[in-house]
């Protein structure tokens, strides 16, 4: 199901231990990093010389590449503990809101604009796990009813849109019965990702997370592009 080519373009940047030095145009993963976001955003796209959706997407995964490694490099120096936990967190935070994106892009019909919320993925769920290993929660807070009241919306809605996705199959490459599984999956993962959730002690902590998981919740309830 995640084989069009605006998902396998994140996927392949799956997990990364380096990045390529010409694709960054010379750019180290710290230097990126340092530069922040929209600094970053900026030289890229003036490298360039155009800002395409490809180039976007590029920027968006090469930074999102960056807070990897340098997260993954900063988590060695976490107490065992909490490192365990955090990491087990991380896999499964990427999967659940690209499995988000995925039930968006399919119910609003398909759309290349998809492809930034993909290749946004990998960034958004590092920046959570840098504030993790930082201990400095901040930015959305949700709660475990907030997420679960919007799966159980969404399900409604694409139970009450049979017809139109089925239309729109041609387009997005995925079945009404696909985006069904793929909607139950991603309810799935979330409750199985609060037993992690769980094993953060701070509260502070866990509704950050939650914040994530709501926020990709909200992108799968999408009926349109803003």
């Amino acid at each position: 199901m995640l084989g069009t080519l605006l998902f396998s373009l994140a996927l392949a940047f799956d997990e990364p231990t380096k990045i390529d030095m010409e694709e960054s145009y010379g750019r180290t993963p710290e230097q990126i990093v340092g530069m922040g976001w929209e600094k970053w955003y900026d030289f890229y796209i003036g490298k360039t010389g155009s800002e395409t959706t490809m180039s976007m997407n590029f920027a968006s995964m090469l930074y999102g590449d960056s807070l990897y490694i340098i997260n993954s490099g900063l988590l060695r120096k976490v107490d065992s503990g909490r490192r365990q936990v955090i990491s087990a967190l991380r896999r499964p935070m990427f999967d659940y809101k690209q499995a988000c994106v995925q039930v968006g892009y399919t119910r609003t019909g398909g759309g290349t604009m998809w492809s930034l919320f993909s290749s946004g993925v990998r960034m958004s769920a590092e920046e959570v796990i840098g504030k993790l290993i930082d201990r400095k929660p901040d930015g959305r807070s949700a709660t475990q009813s907030e997420v679960r009241a919007v799966w159980d919306e969404i399900q409604l809605k694409v139970e009450s849109e049979h017809a139109m996705i089925s239309q729109s199959s041609s387009m997005t490459g995925v079945s009404y019965d696909e985006l069904l599984q793929t909607v139950r999956s991603g309810r799935r993962m979330f409750e199985n990702d609060v037993k992690l959730i769980g094993r953060i002690e701070s509260a502070k902590e866990r509704a950050m997370i939650f914040g994530y998981y709501l926020d990709g919740a909200e992108t799968a309830r999408s009926t349109e592009m803003e």
